[in-house]
């Protein structure tokens, strides 16, 4: 919001021309005209953003975590391994995630690979 501030100062308090108001800030001529043209300041409105892919697993994660969390030492998952199994399962999910954006959801063949 303070380049908005920049550009409203220079053409009104300083008198700068728009090309110079845009040279000096490295912004385009139109982005400095529509912000003369503004009353207020534009106020950003947080859109309700939905769960993303990896929030379903969220629960699966925290429940692995705590079944860890009980086990003697002596059974615990080494750290290697237990990266090892994490690794994995998130490469899991980011194909699945991948999948879904790539063919909207349909099981991707081969035939899209290439």
């Amino acid at each position: 919001m303070n380049i908005i501030a920049e550009i409203r100062r220079g053409h009104f308090v300083s008198k700068e021309s728009i090309s110079s108001i845009a040279r000096s800030l490295g912004v385009l001529r139109p982005a400095v005209r529509k912000h003369l043209q503004t009353e207020a300041e534009p106020v950003y409105q947080h859109q309700i953003q939905i769960a993303p892919k990896l929030g379903e697993f969220k629960v699966l994660l925290m429940k692995w975590l705590e079944a860890e969390a009980l086990l003697p030492k002596s059974d615990a998952v080494q750290p290697c391994d237990y990266l090892k199994v994490w690794l994995m399962r998130a490469i899991q999910v980011l194909m699945t995630v991948f999948g879904d954006l790539l063919n909207n959801g349909r099981p991707v063949t081969r035939t899209h690979l290439h």
